[in-house]
């Protein structure tokens, strides 16, 4: 039996050609099928972007608008405490030339009262001058009347007789006691102690003690008045005198020193405010401890 030849390899060619042109229409719609479905979807999502760009827009326009703002009330904020540094400064300014002129005039014031003070004392004092003054030329007037009377009665007398002449003459001797007659002076009361300076104590450097000396001193004087009568030489004041005649406190010892007593006792105040009445006995004594 005669076998035909094997064409399957044909067949096979043949029919590639033919599922090709099959497929390729198919891929073509598939792909436009795609680019319509990417070309709707892009369509779709065009109003969502559009949205948020003009919701990001609407945003930084807010905050632009804030960012003025802020800025606009700093400016503000600034421009107020400036004005008003300005204004306290300006007020400060205005009260320390206020204060200045209440000095200046103050000043003015109190110089103006010392110079009323100055020429009234000034007046008083020539016041004074011209009243005693005055008061001395009417002393002198009335002298030289008296002499001047006196002087006429002896006249007189002289016409008439021995006995006016006698009358004259006394009447003269009135007029000359009256002319040279000054006035009264206070009398000065003082009072008389008895100062003895004893600085036995210090042995060999002695070199102060006084024997008893009595001075005398003006009413109301006090110890240490005494002292500078008896002419010693010191060191201190009338609170505490800490030297006489050369011998000083701490000499013999770092205790040692002066003390005083009136009349057998030790005040206890200091010689300069000790008032002496008049007759007391003072003795300075240098001692080498307080408690002697």
């Amino acid at each position: 039996m005669r076998k035909e030849p094997f064409m399957e390899p044909e067949i096979k060619e043949q029919a590639a050609p033919q599922a090709e042109e099959r497929i390729a229409p198919q891929a073509a719609r598939e792909q436009e099928s795609e680019e319509v479905a990417v070309a709707a979807e892009a369509t779709d999502r065009t109003p969502l972007i559009i949205g948020v760009a003009a919701a990001v827009a609407v945003v930084v326009l807010v905050v632009v608008l804030a960012c003025c703002g802020v800025f606009g009330g700093s400016s503000d904020e600034q421009s107020d405490e400036s004005g008003s540094t300005a204004a306290v400064s300006t007020d400060s300014k205005s009260s320390s030339s206020e204060d200045e002129k209440e000095d200046k005039s103050n000043e003015q014031t109190a110089e103006q009262g010392d110079k009323s003070a100055t020429e009234q004392t000034n007046q008083e004092q020539s016041t004074d001058s011209a009243s005693t003054d005055q008061a001395a030329a009417g002393s002198s007037a009335a002298g030289s009347s008296t002499s001047g009377s006196a002087s006429g009665g002896s006249s007189s007398s002289s016409s008439g007789g021995s006995s006016s002449g006698g009358s004259s003459s006394g009447g003269s001797g009135g007029g000359g006691s009256s002319g040279g007659s000054t006035p009264s002076q206070p009398d000065t009361k003082t009072i008389t102690v008895s100062v003895q300076i004893d600085g036995s104590r210090a042995g060999s450097q002695d070199c102060a003690s006084m024997s008893t000396k009595k001075v005398e001193l003006e009413e109301n004087a006090t110890v240490f008045d005494a002292l500078l009568a008896c002419g010693v030489t010191y060191s201190g004041s009338g609170e505490y005198v800490s030297a006489i005649n050369g011998l000083a406190e701490k000499q013999c010892g770092a205790l040692s020193g002066w003390k005083y007593k009136v009349n057998g006792e030790y005040p206890n105040m200091s010689c300069g405010k000790y008032v002496l009445s008049g007759g007391e006995t003072i003795i300075w004594k240098y001692v080498l401890d307080p408690n002697e």
